[in-house]
């Protein structure tokens, strides 16, 4: 890119340029650490909720089967049935 002949870094104003692009360089960084931030909470809360929402689906069905069907101490159901099994 040239102008009248001379190459682009001949006519740019290197000390407002400089200063300005320190200023847009400091703002630029600002704005990514900030988009980043935002987006790791972002993220941070979508596998909470989804790790969340797995156990309740995954887990806590395997724990009631496993409270109710597999230890007999627990299972209620056979609590209530043995007495009248055994009178």
């Amino acid at each position: 890119m040239s102008v009248a002949g001379y190459p682009f870094y001949r006519w740019v104003d290197w000390g407002k340029l400089g200063v300005q692009n320190f200023n847009l360089i400091v703002v630029l960084i600002v704005v990514v650490v900030v988009v980043v931030v935002v987006v790791v909470v972002v993220v941070v809360v979508v596998v909470v909720v989804v790790v969340s929402r797995l156990q309740m689906l995954l887990v806590l069905p395997a724990t009631k089967r496993f409270m109710w069907e597999e230890v007999p101490l627990l299972n209620f159901k056979s609590k209530k049935g043995k007495p009248s099994t055994i009178s």
